[in-house]
């Protein structure tokens, strides 16, 4: 085995399938017409998005502030940020990235607006704005009835920004039952986002454009004609929920956590592979077709069937040939949170070749600093 050399458990890259899947969905993007505008806390690693970029993408979102900032650092802009940022030191810091290139921030409702357009006017800045549209996910976002309402009031009233377009994340589309209903959920996102843009462009004589991003929907939403940018996350690495949904087979999927078999006992494994390393995500949003905590490769009857904190329990029924000492590559159920679980991914190709790939945008990057009275009585 290529990687028996190596310390368990580690993160493994397969670099020749991240590649293809970059070219992928850049082809399909670029064959409708569509701006690819990939979400980073997928892999939060600049390493990753240079690659991105090469491949064509032409603007990146983010899930943190760290993300954003780091991607404009390295002249990687531009950027959208795809939550609201609320906070009196995050808004201080949002408003002097705005200096770094082209930033464009969300908002939902007229209170983190106004508290937006204020820490902007403060700093002598400006800055665009995406308004986030609920088309159906129930998290974030203004009703599709009052949008127009909040965007002419963000529009008359608040000087210090611009609004540019409307977005929307469909992510209820994990729930889906089967591939009628993913189909209409991305139909209907598009749908919304489409007839809004139509109706508040030409009442407010603003020209918007629209983002939307949810692998799942990805397949159906690059073929809606209402969808300016796309922005899927997982698609670089594809994961199991992936695979549970038929977005991607397991030999899309690029990422996987390298463990060992620690123990044998009847018919379970116990594993050096557990919750710290895979996290215990099976969805968000009302995932049912997933089994296990991962895919096992290369042993389909092998079930993760449960995590502790450090190690994992895998089960079978009839024969399994694997003993203590031996190898296993797990797929984790969902990539993202897995990723930012290490600090370092080992990427490697089909000609042997191996590299560190640094996870160097995770949250809390940035060392905080402490105001001076607070860390002076931390002092005495």
């Amino acid at each position: 085995m290529m990687f028996d050399d190596l310390q368990t458990p580690a993160y493994l890259l397969d670099m020749d399938i991240l590649r293809r899947n970059l070219k992928n969905v850049q082809a399909l993007a670029n064959g409708q017409g569509k701006q690819l505008w990939p979400m980073t806390k997928t892999h939060k690693s600049l390493a990753l998005a240079r690659l991105q970029r090469e491949a064509g993408a032409a603007g990146f979102l983010s899930g943190t502030l760290d993300e954003a900032e780091a991607l404009l650092r390295d002249g990687l802009g531009p950027v959208m940020l795809a939550y609201p940022v609320m906070g009196r030191a995050n808004l201080a810091r949002l408003a002097e990235m705005t200096r770094l290139g082209r930033l464009i921030l969300s908002v939902d409702s007229m209170e983190n607006a106004r508290a937006l357009n204020d820490a902007l006017l403060t700093s002598g800045g400006r800055a665009e704005v995406l308004l986030i549209i609920d088309t159906g996910i129930h998290r974030l976002g203004v009703s599709p009835d009052g949008a127009e309402a909040l965007a002419r009031e963000i529009t008359a009233n608040l000087r210090a920004l611009k609004l540019v377009g409307l977005s929307s994340h469909p992510g209820h589309a994990y729930s889906a039952p089967d591939e009628a209903a993913l189909m209409r959920i991305a139909q209907e996102d598009g749908d919304i986002l489409h007839g809004l843009r139509e109706r508040i462009g030409q009442s407010l004589s603003l020209p918007l454009f629209t983002a939307s991003g949810c692998t799942p929907c990805l397949r159906f939403s690059a073929y809606h004609p209402g969808i300016d940018i796309l922005r899927p996350g997982v698609y670089p690495f594809q994961d199991a929920m992936q695979v549970s949904f038929g977005s991607a087979q397991v030999q899309d999927c690029a990422l996987s956590v390298l463990g060992s078999v620690i123990a044998r006992h009847g018919n379970r494994l116990i594993l050096n592979i557990g919750s710290k390393c895979l996290g215990l995500d099976k969805g968000a949003h009302g995932v049912s077709s997933l089994s296990g905590h991962g895919i096992i490769m290369g042993h389909p009857s092998l079930t993760l069937a449960a995590l502790s904190e450090e190690v994992g329990r895998a089960e079978f029924a009839g024969e399994c040939g694997l003993m203590p000492g031996d190898f296993v590559r797990v797929i984790p159920n969902h990539a993202c949170p897995a990723a930012n679980l290490t600090q370092y991914l080992i990427g490697f190709d089909a000609s042997g070749h191996r590299e560190l790939i640094e996870i160097d945008m995770r949250g809390n990057s940035r060392k905080p600093s402490l105001p001076e009275e607070t860390a002076a009585k931390e002092g005495d």
